[in-house]
């Protein structure tokens, strides 16, 4: 009972791995943890594997900690090219967002 629940949820969503602009107005959000890190959930995602290698005592972790975040670096860039910044307007407000929040993903580091 609860797939078809599901179902439904995704469809209605328009839930995609491929996801394609809408056709109402696109704003990106600039507050929240949003006006300190543009990638905040990158971030948390980093957070995460950093303390499950201090709790691990482990060499293991810290090198699927390095492979995220080496991905992560890969796929910034190819996310500011994506569909939705194809739009003008989209596109010279996430540039100005950009010089307003230069730090991607760690505060004073990167």
């Amino acid at each position: 009972m609860h797939w078809v629940v599901l179902v439904f949820f995704i469809r209605e969503q328009n839930i995609s791995a491929f996801p394609s602009p809408e056709t109402r107005e696109v704003k990106s959000l600039q507050t929240g943890p949003y006006a300190v890190v543009r990638h905040p959930l990158y971030t948390s995602v980093l957070l995460q594997g950093l303390l499950f290698t201090l709790m691990s005592w482990s060499y293991a972790p810290l090198v699927g900690f390095g492979i995220t975040a080496g991905a992560l670096a890969v796929k910034m860039p190819i996310e500011v090219r994506g569909p939705y910044h194809q739009d003008p307007d989209v596109a010279a407000e996430y540039r100005a967002y950009m010089q307003r929040v230069p730090v991607r993903v760690i505060p004073f580091i990167w």
